[in-house]
Order: structure tokens, then sequence, then C-alpha cells
């Protein structure tokens, strides 16, 4: 008698689909982490000119510097994606980690936007560990039916 909730080719949708998931979110943070290294954020430049003791403002305007702290959520995401392509479920955890320990780190800097993400990866990743490892089970295990 099997006392699984739900059936086996259900387990492995459920897993394909939370797979792909994982995937497009990593790819998403990877990018923001790439913007931030290339692009950066915003600030303002300003110029001042003095003369004669006196400081005049004579430009101001926006500028985005680059933003070193944007490698972190890269390589978390390039290890997620390493670990679920090569099914390397360490792997995919220790990127996810990474991720969530910076996010909560920096949660009111840089890193704040990207917690949502970082949550909802967790969700997914655990998700895909239940049904990776229930889907092996089944498999390795030889039915007992008589």
């Amino acid at each position: 008698m099997d006392n699984d909730i739900i059936n086996q080719p259900l387990k492995i949708l459920i897993s394909k689909v939370a797979v792909k998931a994982t995937l497009l979110l990593a790819v998403v943070v990877g990018l923001y982490g790439l913007f931030l290294l290339i692009i950066g954020l915003p600030g303002m430049f300003i110029q001042e000119v003095r003369m004669f003791e006196v400081s005049e403002v004579v430009q101001e305007s926006p500028r985005f510097t680059p933003a070193p702290q944007g490698f972190i959520p890269f390589l978390a995401a390039i290890l997620l994606i390493v670990g679920l392509r090569t099914r390397k479920l360490l792997i995919a955890w220790l990127g996810l980690v990474t991720l969530l320990l910076f996010s909560a780190l920096f949660l009111f800097g840089i890193e704040g936007v990207v917690l949502p993400a970082a949550g909802f990866l967790l969700v997914l990743m655990i998700i895909i560990t239940i049904t990776q490892r229930n889907t092996e089970n089944t498999l390795n295990v030889p039915s007992q039916r008589r």
C-alpha cells in the first residue's frame, strides 16, 4: 500500500516546475547583481566652486557608481544555476544560503531588494529537495507487492 499523498508523475512535474522557476529567479537575481557591478547605484554629483570664501553650487547631476556588493548576488545566482543544472543540490544550497545571509545582513541597504526573491528561492529549493529525495527513494526501493 502506497502512503504517498501525491502520485509519482505529479511529484516529477512539481519538481520540474520548481526547478524551472528557481532557475528563472536565479537568473533575475544574477542580472541584478551584474547591474550593480556594471552600472551601479544612483547618487548625486555636486560640483562646487569656491570664490572669495563663498561656496556656490555650480552643477548638480545624477550619476551611477558601480557597487562591488553586486558580486555576492551574482556569485550566489551562479552557484544556484550550476547546482541545479548539474543536479548537485549541495552547490545550489550553498548559493542560496550565501544569498540569504547577505540579504539579511544588508537588509536596509542594497540587498533589501533581493530578500523577497531569496525567500521565494528558499521555498522553491525546499520543494525541489523534498520532491527529488522522494523520487530517488521511490525509484531505488523495489516494490513490495505480493
